[in-house]
Order: structure tokens, then C-alpha cells, then sequence
């Protein structure tokens, strides 16, 4: 996927799970990185990896719940490269506590929706005023935002998270259309379970491996997600905006 080379994306999330399968992926296809996380420890551990395909990628801990540190992030992005963003994955993303509605603390609610639909919506801001527009027939730039199967169908136990993913896609559908004079895409991926830490974590406190009914009859890898938002990002998909893809094994043929 030509098209992705030299291109400038900005990743939340980048250090573990999808967002780190995307960076690797678009790092191996020559395109320009800033990568952000809130874990440390990983995105140091990404950076020496990245570095070794990718000599001009920077990286920065950033909490995307913060309007600061984003601002912050992205300005410094635009600022190195000396241009505006072609891309940004927005990938930053906690699944909160497993719970029926009803037993569900308010604490773990504010959390899942500071992070999912605040920390996207502070993302998207920021880029959308410093990423590159259309002009003179060259399409503007591509957003793609980390939905989920939640987000299309909702399943039990999980009823905040997948409220915050409802969220995210009719932000990315709104902000799609409002985008139409700059020619920017914005789309959203909404993959069901992929083994990702997130998952794994909601596989510890169930104390079981969570099910993944669909017609594959396996959980998706980072990596096949990744080549979802890298065709979203490129200009391969230069007609495509406003529109949610579902990565799921087949899961909603069966639901």
C-alpha cells in the first residue's frame, strides 16, 4: 500500500494491543509516526522497536483525558515535522470494569467515558486543526477512530463501555459530515474481541477465556485490525467517509 509512504500519522494508544500492531505496520510502509500512550514503560519499549524501521518517529506519554497534553502533543508533532497531520488513528481506549447496568459504580463510568469519548473528541479537535485539507483535486486528510462491536450491537455486561462506543460512532459519523468543506475522512473500525491486553484483562476478572461467537470461530489478532486502518488511513480509500467497519469473524452474520 504505496500510498501510506511519508505520510504523517499521528496514534493514540500506540503502545500495546492495536494501536501498537498500527504503528508497526505503517512504520514497515514507510509512513511518518507520532506515537502516544499513557503507559511509559510501553511506548519505550515501541520506540526501540520502531526506531530500528522508522528513524523519524517521536513519541510522548500523553493522557488523552487531558486537553493540555494533547494540545501539547499534536503541536509539537506539527511543529518537528514542519507540516500538518495527513492522518490520525485514535486508538486510546479502556474497556472499564465488567458489570451488569445496575450494580455499575459511578467512578468506573466517568473513567471509561473520560477516556473513550472525551479523550477521542480532545483528540480529534486538535487534529482536525492542524491536519492537512483538500486542495487542488489532492483529497484532505483521514481520521479513523477506534469504535467497537459494542458500539453496533451491544453485549451484556458491558453496558458503559459499549454506551461509550455508541458515542463514538455518531461523533465519527457527525464530525464526517461537518468535515465536508475540508475534504478530511473520517471513519471508524468497530472490531469484536481481538487478543489485545484489554481483552485479556476482561479474561482475568471473568476468570474464564470470553467467547467470541462468530462464523471464524476464533478472536481477531492486532494485526489483522491494523491493516483495516491502514487502507482507512491511506488513499486507497479516498472515497470512503462517515462509514463504520465492522472487523468481527463474521460475529453480527450469527447475532
Amino acid at each position: 500500500m504505496s500510498s501510506i509512504k511519508g505520510k504523517l500519522i499521528a496514534i493514540t494508544g500506540a503502545a500495546s494491543g492495536i494501536g501498537k500492531a498500527t504503528a508497526q505496520l505503517l512504520a514497515s510502509h514507510g509512513a511518518v509516526l507520532a506515537l502516544a500512550d499513557i503507559q511509559e514503560d510501553g511506548l519505550a519499549q515501541l520506540e526501540e522497536e520502531i526506531s530500528k524501521v522508522e528513524e523519524g518517529a517521536i513519541f510522548q506519554k500523553v493522557d488523552v483525558r487531558d486537553r493540555r497534553q494533547v494540545d501539547d502533543w499534536i503541536g509539537t508533532t506539527v511543529k518537528h515535522f514542519g507540516r500538518p497531520l495527513d492522518g490520525a488513528a485514535n486508538l486510546a481506549g479502556i474497556a472499564g470494569r465488567m458489570s451488569t447496568l445496575r450494580d455499575y459504580d459511578e467512578e468506573n463510568f466517568d473513567q471509561v467515558f473520560a477516556v473513550n469519548v472525551k479523550g477521542m473528541f480532545n483528540c480529534m479537535q486538535a487534529e482536525l486543526k492542524n491536519m492537512r485539507a483538500a486542495k487542488r483535486g489532492i483529497g484532505g486528510g483521514s481520521i479513523v477512530n477506534a469504535a467497537s462491536i459494542c458500539g453496533l450491537i451491544g453485549l451484556p455486561n458491558v453496558g458503559v463501555y459499549t454506551a461509550s462506543k455508541f458515542a463514538v460512532v455518531g461523533i465519527t459519523k457527525s464530525a464526517a459530515q461537518d468535515e465536508s468543506s475540508s475534504g478530511v475522512r473520517i471513519n471508524a473500525i468497530a472490531p469484536s474481541f481481538v487478543q489485545t491486553p484489554m481483552v485479556e484483562r476482561l479474561d482475568e476478572e471473568a476468570g474464564y477465556k470470553l467467547p467470541n461467537p462468530c462464523v471464524l470461530n476464533r478472536r481477531g489478532q492486532p494485526e489483522e485490525i491494523a491493516k483495516l486502518i491502514m487502507f482507512l488511513l491511506s488513499d486507497d480509500s479516498s472515497f470512503t467517509t462517515g462509514s463504520v467497519y465492522g472487523i468481527d469473524g463474521g460475529h453480527r452474520a450469527i447475532c
